[in-house]
């Protein structure tokens, strides 16, 4: 029982997990569209030889085995890039161009590989707003323009798309079947990007060069290979969160059996409780009446200890039968009938009994028997019958008092009240 409400427990601890694993989530997501727009304002900004060597580095980047920056440098010629052929052109301004290009492009596709949802963010608005190819130079001479080969690696070229799935780890309605998952990597024809080929102010495709067909299929069979891969991961994954929900339910509907099965046998504890209640006050009523009529039948009247206390001296005048309830102990010589336990030892403090002084010195034996063991510091719950008379008794400063006392004569129960 108790395990099973930590399992409860920490069930709902990972339900609000989720809630803020999504808004994190959206975070990523918003950011990844926010550096593309970045992005693609800067990349629109360059001219001349530098814009050749952001172009190279942003074309190039993900291509296996590409020159770095000082190497496409060395070798820059300006009618290869788009700079004007007859412009002489800077390699220094290129070189430098092409690292500010990686030191902006690096964080990004480094937080593309690591972050769904940012890489999401980032594809999405790259679909909705492509980069478009910058100026060669402000100059008179027509550029020939040139533009990134792609927004990422290998993974972007064979993107996995899902098919109207709820965000992962979210706290949707989770499917009953894994939810389904296809690929879509489109072949390698070029450097152009898996978001659409980004067009240049001619209107033509760029294109940085024939790629041999052999380095097309090793891409190819390589992004093939990761996506496949990619797609067994999220089929798992899928499977997982499914498996975690239906455990989920399950936990879930064995809390709220238990829980209704305490509430029933709480209710049911409550009911018998209230009956044994009444039962007990039925048979003190039926009890209280037979002594009632016991009392009667001997003469007797019932008499509780206030009556006793306002009506003693007449009682004890008239030699008055009676019979009343009380605790019974005897404390040295002298015997006293006590309306509860509680005054009892209330009078082991105080001088002034709230008490009945009892006489059995001429009580029946069986009677006197009865009460052999209601010695201090036992009392005893007892019904005494008896007659009212006069007594004297000695207080605790020798002060001689004449008292009304119950001579008993009978006793109709006996019980230990300590």
């Amino acid at each position: 029982m108790f395990k099973k409400t930590i399992l409860a427990a920490v069930s709902t601890v990972a339900l609000l997990s989720g809630a803020a694993a999504q808004a994190d989530e959206a975070g990523s997501y918003a950011q990844g569209i926010a550096d593309w727009q970045a992005l693609q304002s800067w990349f629109a900004s360059q001219t001349g030889d530098r814009a050749a060597g952001v172009n190279y580095w942003a074309a190039n980047r993900n291509v296996p085995g590409h020159g770095s920056c000082a190497d496409a440098a060395s070798a820059y010629k300006p009618g290869q890039t788009g700079v004007d052929p007859k412009l002489p052109g800077d390699k220094t301004t290129f070189a430098a161009g092409c690292r500010d290009a990686k030191s902006r492009f690096d964080p990004i596709d480094d937080r593309r590989h690591a972050d769904p949802q940012y890489r999401s963010g980032f594809a999405d608005e790259a679909k909705r707003s492509p980069l478009q190819a910058n100026a060669a130079a402000k100059t008179d001479q027509t550029p020939v323009t040139s533009a990134p080969s792609g927004t990422g690696d290998a993974r972007d070229k064979a993107d996995i798309k899902p098919v109207e799935a709820p965000p992962v780890g979210t706290q949707a309605a989770h499917p009953a079947q894994p939810v389904p998952w296809q690929c879509n990597a489109p072949r390698m024809t070029g450097y152009n990007g898996p978001y659409g080929t980004i067009q240049g102010p001619t209107g033509q495709p760029f294109v940085m060069g024939p790629m041999p067909s052999i380095m097309a299929q090793e891409i190819d069979q390589r992004n093939q290979q990761q996506c496949q891969a990619a797609l067994q991961e999220q089929r798992e994954q899928a499977e997982k969160e499914r498996k975690y929900y239906e455990w989920l339910d399950q936990q879930k509907k064995i809390a709220e059996a238990e829980q209704r099965e305490r509430a029933k046998q709480a209710a049911e504890d409550a009911r018998r409780a209230a009956e044994e209640q009444r039962q007990r006050e039925a048979n003190a009523r039926a009890a209280a009446e037979q002594s009632r009529a016991a009392d009667a039948a001997g003469g007797y009247k019932t008499t509780s200890f206030d009556d006793f206390q306002l009506d003693g001296k007449k009682l004890a005048d008239e030699e008055a039968k009676v019979a009343i309830k009380g605790v019974y102990a005897k404390d040295g010589e002298t015997e006293w009938l006590y309306p509860s336990l509680a005054a009892y030892y209330a009078s082991r403090e105080e001088i002034n009994r709230e008490g009945v002084p009892v006489l059995t010195d001429d009580a029946p034996r069986g009677l006197r028997q009865s009460l052999l063991h209601c010695k201090f510091p036992q009392a005893c719950a007892v019904r005494l019958r008896g007659k009212v008379t006069w007594c004297t008794g000695t207080n605790a400063f020798g002060t001689h008092r004449t008292l009304p006392c119950l001579a008993a004569d009978d006793n109709s129960t006996t019980s230990s009240g300590n």
